[in-house]
């Protein structure tokens, strides 16, 4: 489990049981965020590449991602890289991946999860717009994640927080089928 700081760091937790955030425990892997960031207000997440080796984290001052690389999961390897996007709303909450790096869904503060696709796999630099969207309806989005094969989105909203909303994909490549 990765948290992001206040102070532009990235601290890794062991979880003794898995998913249960209860069992946590602090590891001595940390990660420094470029200090050249402190302009965000809030870093608002951070996602991993599925193969750990990309980090992309993005805030409410600079409206823009922050790229890094690094060995696999490992947060205290991190290399800023880029940070380049086309795309960006300061309204984003939350983000996920696809497994193969080709499509990114982000949570807004307006309980709409929109789609964006990458022509280059794992590569922000090359994000456009697909202008499609599937509307959540519990208020702002506070998480959202792809299972393996994109059949299925799970989201969190402020609006009920207890509840893990589950969404089946009728086309893989279509948020808007949810």
């Amino acid at each position: 489990m990765f948290i992001i700081d206040y102070n532009c760091k990235i601290f890794e937790y062991a979880l003794s049981t898995n998913y249960l955030a209860s069992s946590a425990s602090l590891t001595d892997d940390s990660g420094n965020l470029d200090p050249n960031h402190a302009a965000e207000a809030v870093y608002e997440g951070g996602i991993f590449s599925w193969a750990g080796t990309k980090f992309w984290t993005w805030g409410t001052g600079q409206k823009k991602f922050f790229e890094y690389s690094c060995t696999a999961y490992d947060v205290s390897t991190f290399s800023y890289s880029s940070s380049d996007s086309p795309v960006f709303s300061p309204l984003w909450r939350c983000a996920t991946i696809s497994q193969d790096g080709d499509y990114i869904l982000l949570g807004r503060n307006d309980a709409w999860i929109y789609q964006y696709s990458l022509s280059t796999s794992n590569d922000v630099s090359t994000m456009s717009d697909d202008s499609l969207k599937f509307y959540v309806g519990q208020g702002a989005n506070m998480g959202v994640q792809y299972n393996n094969d994109r059949t299925k989105f799970f989201a969190i909203s402020n609006g009920n927080p207890d509840d893990l909303l589950e969404f089946r994909l009728d086309d893989a490549d279509d948020v808007s089928t949810g």
